[in-house]
């Protein structure tokens, strides 16, 4: 059971987090606050948890904040005793709770529980009333290269297509489809089409072999290749390029496409009416 008491602490015994959940603490956000504590006071304790008679900030950063910024000397806090692994999950719900985090506080959130509860997973979920699937993104986005990271924050690639990039095995590849998904934004299911024929590619047999060759030969990867839109034929990856178009625009591309093509793949412009913008490598939103 997890226990704590009221008590107001000087400040000079109460120690920033070691390691804060979010990434930043804005000043102008701090100021503000500051100010309305100054007219209002502090309505709420921070929480903090006890370390050989000093404190540490659990819950409640800005507000310590706010108050060193207002010179104050005291401040009202919810004391958590720091014996065992609970004030971990006190941090890290608490805070889940008040404000929107961005994914790598999120992750960052979850690696110190995954550490601190003796890597249970499953005793992470409920400490953060998250599912299985939440957490393991977040646990595991930790083999992501450093530029999946700054996509996601940056608003350029969703978790989802990540995820879909990160099962394509050989590095070359999966940075090369990362850079034309980042460009273009793509969806997760544009994404997860290129992961399917990236990993069709590795398993298909060289066709000029036959016989015992083709037999010894095994799944020898092949160069990725692609549907070109406009004249059906498959082609290189690197040879393709992920464009967007409006639906008006799209019709007129639809319209004028070879007749091989249209064999191959027919589609009217109908269909792109009905997709309302479609991209020049699959004709898909």
């Amino acid at each position: 059971m997890l226990e704590q008491s009221y008590k107001v602490l000087p400040l000079g015994l109460i120690d920033p987090p070691r390691h804060p959940l979010r990434e930043s603490a804005e000043s102008e956000e701090i100021h503000e606050l500051a100010e309305s504590m100054r007219e209002v006071g502090q309505i709420q304790p921070i929480n903090v948890v006890e370390f050989e008679g000093r404190y540490e900030v659990l819950v409640g950063h800005r507000r310590y904040l706010a108050a060193k910024y207002l010179g104050w000397t005291e401040i009202k806090c919810l004391v958590t005793d720091g014996s065992g692994p609970s004030w971990v999950s006190v941090r890290a719900i608490e805070n889940l709770q008040r404000r929107a985090f961005r994914f790598s506080e999120e992750v960052g959130m979850c690696v110190g529980l995954y550490d601190a509860l003796e890597q249970d997973v499953d005793l992470v979920c409920k400490s953060l009333c998250r599912s299985r699937g939440w957490v393991d993104d977040r646990l595991l986005s930790q083999l992501w290269p450093a530029e999946f990271h700054d996509a996601v924050r940056d608003g350029e690639m969703t978790i989802g297509a990540c995820k879909e990039l990160m099962a394509i095995t050989v590095e070359i590849d999966r940075m090369f489809y990362f850079g034309h998904a980042r460009a273009s934004g793509a969806s997760v299911a544009l994404v997860k089409s290129w992961r399917q024929a990236w990993q069709l590619s590795r398993v298909c047999t060289d066709p000029t072999l036959s016989g015992n060759a083709a037999a010894e030969q095994g799944p020898a990867p092949l160069p990725a290749q692609l549907p070109c839109f406009f004249c059906g034929e498959g082609v290189p990856v690197e040879s393709i390029a992920h464009l967007r178009f409006c639906t008006d625009c799209a019709a007129n591309v639809a319209d004028h496409r070879p007749a091989s093509a249209l064999v191959n793949r027919p589609m009217t412009a109908a269909d792109y009416d009905r997709r309302g913008g479609v991209s020049v490598v699959d004709g898909s939103a």
